[in-house]
């Protein structure tokens, strides 16, 4: 258990290092930037679902060195997504006057984004456990059931993923 606590606190203080690193070389996006952030978490969501749909097919045929691959991209990407919304979502809170009012569009697309972004990060801790149980031999075709819920649960988080960008698009 303590060893699962510091290898996922580990790759927390390492997406942040890439996040201020990446804020360094270029900047804190403004609004005009969210589209393209929010494309480029959409693209991200969609290698975390694609690295787990074949981690499931990984398992089922007993591929072992494949699954892990496909789990450790699903987690890189994860872990980027969180850093392109940690920017963007900083970038906006930066640029919303103190004026606009808390029922502007903006702010509850702010809202709903960072909601989604928490979920995010909840899935990654999950995603950082099954990845550590894909490393142990864990998964094979009889037995993948966290790896499938997991799977779900991302697949869930880029139908609402798409909902958001949609709202956010119309309103930013």
């Amino acid at each position: 258990m303590l060893g699962w606590i510091g290898v996922t606190i580990a790759v927390v203080a390492i997406a942040g290092t890439v996040g201020l690193a990446v804020t360094s070389l270029f900047g804190m996006p403004g609004r005009r930037d969210l589209p393209v952030a929010f494309l480029a978490s959409t693209a991200l969501l969609v290698v975390v679902s694609a690295g787990l749909a074949k981690a499931e097919g990984y398992a089922k045929r007993e591929r072992q060195a494949k699954l892990r691959r496909a789990l450790l991209t699903s987690l890189a990407a994860a872990l980027a997504f969180l850093v392109v919304q940690a920017l963007a979502l900083t970038g906006l809170v930066r640029e919303i006057a103190p004026t606009e009012s808390a029922t502007e569009p903006t702010a509850f697309v702010f809202a709903a984004v960072a909601l989604h972004a928490l979920h995010v990060a909840a899935a990654a801790l999950w995603l950082i456990y099954v990845t550590l149980r894909g490393f142990a031999g864990s998964y094979d075709h009889e037995c993948r059931f966290g790896l499938t819920a997991c799977a779900f649960c991302w697949h869930a988080l880029g139908v609402v993923w798409v909902v958001i960008l949609a709202a956010c698009l119309a309103t930013v």
